[in-house]
């Protein structure tokens, strides 16, 4: 006859098991997230330990070229199991940007900024307060202090300042991560560059 306490032990061994299993299967799939969709964490301590190694800062778009670069440098894994990359805006120069059907001219990555926040201000205005928590690893990304950042823009009829010193990959991230904040989807932002 077996026991409750063995039974209980069994059961603690096997979740161990499963755990470590599911742990040492997506380590290498989150590491491969990290170093091909570079976070603003990761490129900004890139550049803070760079410049404290030769007293210069890169700006971010430097450094999330080099990440790619190094990476598809030293990748190993057959090309059928690699994760698929976010394609880069560096070095080019935006068009227009679609959101949902509509297409909007602009002719900078900062004026593409100001018009998503633009336009879910007036979408939803009265939650448009949530854009607040959106911060990066050292400072927000919008603030009621525009002491709080590099290169603050004062949002059209807010109080809410938002930082436009920021390469064009984070800004379209920024972007995604601001329509996805009103429960729109990824794929409803388009660009257009050249």
């Amino acid at each position: 006859m077996i026991s409750g306490k063995a039974i209980e032990n069994a059961e603690n061994l096997y979740k161990s098991k499963q755990r470590q299993y599911l742990i040492e299967e997506t380590l290498p799939k989150a590491w491969e997230k990290i170093i091909t969709e570079p976070d603003e964490r990761l490129v900004e301590l890139l550049a803070d330990t760079t410049e404290k190694l030769c007293g210069y800062k890169p700006d971010n778009e430097i450094v999330e070229q080099f990440l790619l670069t190094k990476v598809s440098i030293t990748r190993t894994e057959e090309p059928s199991r690699q994760i698929s990359r976010l394609p880069s805006y560096k070095g080019k120069s935006i068009v227009a940007f679609t959101f949902k059907g509509t297409r909007y001219p602009v002719r900078s990555w900062k004026e593409m900024l100001i018009k998503i926040t633009d336009l879910m201000l007036h979408a939803h205005g009265e939650q448009f307060y949530k854009v607040l928590n959106l911060v990066g690893r050292k400072r927000p990304y919008f603030t009621r202090n525009p002491n709080e950042l590099r290169a603050p823009e004062r949002i059209n009829n807010t109080e809410i300042y938002v930082e436009t010193n920021l390469s064009a990959n984070s800004i379209v991230k920024l972007s995604k991560r601001i329509i996805e904040l009103f429960g729109y989807r990824e794929d409803d932002l388009s660009i257009e560059v050249r």
